[in-house]
């Protein structure tokens, strides 16, 4: 049996691999994966290194998720996490912190010694890479295509007909004027619920990247046919210089994402 554990390297996931590696049969392999190893918003990254076979243990913390700019809560961009890690572990485990009475227990009753970081000037520094993740709750289309195209009309609709896509079964192509492409996406993944698009190319997009992320549409149905749609732009590398990026393309699409939800209820509105 393998075992993974996934978070930053410090003295609480010793403490963690400590357990297990006391805990478990001799013939088990305890690894740790920290953010430098595997990305959990990057499904090819997680399938790299995570088999069908393997129990996965979850450490629910910020320093777990991808270095770059967050927007969203944080709730959200680990339970997305999860959900691209059960595709492809047998299971997953979250652990949700520890007391600091306890931890300090742990450490003294396993006599672990302390291990400083050591925190290169690389990653001190931004990674030039956002993410953003939103949530809209009592929706009334369970089918992920009507989103898709939803997102398409809201992006003409507040840009005045400047911004169009086009949208086709095997691209999504976000556009200026029909002149110049400002992101690129091919689709994939897709089911009735679910759709990952491929950032690829575009004037927004940063050049030269092996991948510049993704966007992903997910809906949820509960058991009280609630429906909920779950928006995510991960991994995105933008073309703009960071520090430019941070302070227009960044909020603007917090905004334009913030104006999705209304779009979506005045949409819900007319058709009832």
């Amino acid at each position: 049996m393998k075992v993974i554990l996934i978070g930053e390297s410090n003295r609480y996931t010793q403490v963690v691999t400590a357990i297990l590696q006391r805990g478990l049969s001799p013939r088990s392999i305890v690894q740790h994966l920290t953010p430098r190893d595997v990305n959990v918003f990057d499904k090819h990254s997680i399938e790299g290194l995570i088999s069908r076979k393997d129990i996965v243990i979850y450490a629910e913390a910020q320093s777990t998720l991808p270095k770059g700019l967050k927007q969203g809560r944080s709730n959200l961009m680990h339970g997305l996490a999860i959900q691209l890690l059960q595709q492809c572990a047998r299971c997953v485990y979250v652990i949700r912190g520890m007391r600091a009475q306890s931890y300090f227990k742990y450490l003294k009753l396993l006599r672990l010694p302390f291990t400083p970081l050591l925190l290169s000037q690389s990653l001190l520094e931004s990674s030039s890479t956002a993410h953003s993740v939103q949530e809209f709750d009592s929706m009334n289309h369970s089918y992920i295509t009507a989103y898709l195209q939803y997102y398409a009309q809201y992006l003409q609709y507040i840009t005045l007909g400047l911004v169009r896509v086009k949208l086709d079964s095997e691209q999504y192509d976000i556009t200026l004027l029909k002149l110049a492409s400002l992101i690129k996406m091919t689709i994939n993944d897709m089911s009735n619920k679910a759709v990952r698009l491929s950032i690829v190319d575009g004037c927004l997009v940063k050049k030269g990247v092996e991948s510049a992320g993704h966007f992903i549409f997910k809906v949820t149905e509960d058991s009280d046919n609630k429906v909920t749609l779950l928006t995510a732009l991960v991994n995105f590398k933008p073309q703009l210089p960071w520090w430019v990026y941070r302070l227009t393309q960044a909020p603007l699409h917090a905004m334009v994402m913030y104006g999705f939800q209304f779009y979506l209820r005045k949409k819900q509105a007319k058709s009832r």
